[in-house]
């Protein structure tokens, strides 16, 4: 991503290649996740293992919808003559016998036209005493959704049982286009004494976000003469600020219950399991590990798309039928190790320690063991170095807004540490602890601003609408702010409060002609001058280095506190740790660095720190 980075077995696998119908062109093709080595097969083993002699043998072809004649109010299908409601053109329908009394039935798409366009669902129960009358079916609870003439339809009605059949009605838009309200309607309807939705969701499909593509089977797959319901949930493509991710799927599915629907335990999380298990062989194999990242992202993608345990989540169950629940935390946290695997292979200390913890952060699981692991894969890459000295400054540093401020420590060419107060700066000598008005030193300021003064960073949050952190940029007159998309993906669960945003670990790097250098939840990006898109960065930019900047005074060192200890990059990285900041490292804040890469300052609980460590 951010680099250029059941029935039948022989049944399933028709399915997934069969059309459905979605615009004009009456295509809607399911994406299937294929891959070529480590793994992919897991899923039809133990889909065709369900599948009974009862199953096998009842196995029908899906039968997709007829096109019915433009602007037809009236309509002969099959042996059913059709009239539609008032208002109301017939787009495709279906015509068997659902209800199985004997008589043809029909379940037809109609549009309808009135302040506003949208679809609806009707089903005609045919009997002996003549013309059917049409019955709406609601497939979600609220209303269809609203269509506009600038989008393309989506439309899609498909037999998939004996019983049930697949819905798909609304539209993708272009960028520019906002949608009102959820884009697509999806369900699975069936006959048990009414026809109603066994599965039914809306779906948000914001500008960039990768492709959802969804596959309903309505077989029966434990041969009890019920239809039960498979699910499959494709994500590919997307836009900036990511690379378009690989393809990839998960399959749920529940079982007809007298007490209701019954979701199988295995699914998704074998699904989840399968692209963990094709990544990680990849990750230790530098020619690979790129597309290992490429292949874990786009699996924690589709958890935060689709499964009901993220806040991020596109897809919104209707009440009453079943929700995503997805169950995969062991999987999400192997796609996370991944990840931290193939940073390591990358040797990017920062990115890898990124990687981990998010791989341990709810609702992933977290195994010890597995976390000692991969801390050791970092500390083989980045050595772990214990301070020879660490003592406590008694000038109280003057620190700013986190996440949207310069520190307030910077070391002097000479070694000595300068302290931001509220009344002046402070020189610290950080071998024998002397501290002395800095008299001629002023005070530098703690806004992030713009060379030419005109931008001011306010920070960067998550928005649980969208795939990707967020910066804020505002213009420093006038107060008008603007949001960049940042190439870091937001975490799986966050806590969205007012605004739909959450503050998140931003660390301002440096601002100069080339841009704004961030580090955000571990990870460095640019963004461009003019603030209007960022990319990722790779190593730091040879830019003036702000005071109160994480880097030495010569710009040749750079320090990054993160959950393993303190990252110090200069011509080579090491972790710094000191038994007095055990347990705290993710507390740190504005951390500097001198040249020499061996005097480290930061505060913590609003008391500056400063150490020595051994020289490179």
């Amino acid at each position: 991503m951010r680099r250029k980075v059941p029935r039948l077995a022989l049944a399933l696998a028709v399915l997934s290649t069969l059309p459905g119908c979605r615009g004009c062109k009456n295509e809607h093709p399911f994406v299937p996740y294929r891959i070529d080595d480590g793994g992919g097969g897991a899923t039809a083993s133990s889909e065709a293992s369900a599948v009974s002699s009862a199953a096998l043998a009842s196995a029908l072809m899906p039968q997709p919808a007829v096109v019915a004649p433009p602007h037809a109010t009236s309509w002969t299908l099959g042996t059913m003559l059709l009239a539609a409601p008032a208002g109301a053109t017939f787009r495709q329908g279906l015509t068997w016998d659902v209800d199985g009394d004997g008589h043809d039935d029909a379940l037809v798409l109609v549009e309808t036209v009135e302040e506003s366009v949208r679809e609806e669902l009707l089903f005609f129960r045919g009997s002996a005493e003549g013309a059917p009358s049409a019955v709406r079916v609601p497939l979600v609870s609220g209303p269809p959704p609203l269509l506009d003439p600038r989008c393309e339809r989506v439309e899609l009605l498909r037999r998939v049982g004996k019983r049930s059949a697949a819905v798909e009605i609304g539209q993708t838009c272009p960028k520019p286009v906002a949608s009102v309200g959820p884009d697509r309607a999806v369900a699975l309807v069936a006959w048990s004494g009414a026809l109603r939705p066994r599965v039914s969701f809306e779906v948000d499909d914001p500008p960039d976000a990768p492709t959802l593509a969804f596959d309903l089977d309505g077989a029966d797959v434990d041969g009890d003469g019920l239809d039960d319901v498979t699910l499959r949930v494709a994500l590919s493509g997307g836009g900036p600020p990511f690379e378009p991710v690989k393809p990839v799927h998960a399959t749920f599915r529940w079982f007809d219950r007298p007490a209701g629907m019954s979701r199988d335990p295995g699914e998704p999380e074998k699904s989840f399991h399968t692209i963990a298990a094709a990544a990680l062989p990849r990750a230790a194999k530098p020619k690979d590990a790129a597309s290992a990242l490429e292949l874990a992202a786009a699996g924690r993608f589709l958890f935060q798309a689709v499964c009901s345990e993220s806040t991020g989540r596109r897809v919104a169950p209707s009440p009453g039928t079943s929700p995503l629940v997805c169950d995969a935390g062991r999987s999400l946290e192997e796609l996370g190790l991944a990840e931290t695997r193939a940073e390591v292979t990358l040797a990017d200390t920062l990115r890898a320690i990124a990687a981990l913890d998010a791989a341990e952060r709810p609702p992933a699981a977290r195994s010890p063991a597995r976390v000692s692991e991969a801390v050791g894969w970092i500390t083989a890459m980045a050595p772990a170095v214990q301070a020879t000295q660490m003592r406590a400054v008694s000038a109280v540093p003057f620190v700013g807004p986190e996440g949207a401020s310069w520190g307030a420590l910077r070391f002097e060419p000479s070694g000595n540490l300068l302290v931001r107060t509220p009344v002046g700066v402070v020189r610290v000598d950080p071998v024998h602890g002397d501290e002395t008005d800095a008299t001629g030193v002023a005070a530098w300021g703690t806004k992030v601003l713009a060379p030419d003064g005109k931008m001011r960073l306010d920070g960067a949050f998550v928005s649980c609408r969208s795939l990707a952190l967020q910066a804020t940029l505002a213009t420093s007159v006038g107060g008008d702010a603007a949001s960049v998309a940042l190439p870091v993906p937001s975490p799986v669960v966050a806590r969205c409060g007012a605004g739909d945003r959450e503050p998140v670990a931003t660390l301002p790097v440096a601002w100069g002609p080339d841009g704004l250098e961030l580090v955000v939840q571990g990870e460095p990006v640019l963004i461009v001058p003019s603030g209007e898109k960022a990319s990722p960065l790779s190593q730091p930019l040879a830019q003036p280095v702000n005071p109160g900047a994480p880097r030495s005074p010569d710009g040749t060192v750079l320090v990054v506190p993160t959950s393993q200890g303190i990252v110090v990059r200069g011509q080579r990285t090491r972790l710094f740790r000191a038994k007095e900041l055990e347990h705290g490292y993710g507390e740190l804040r504005d951390c500097t660095v001198s040249d020499d890469g061996a005097r480290v300052a930061c505060v913590r609980g609003g008391v500056a720190f400063v150490g020595l460590w051994p020289p490179s």
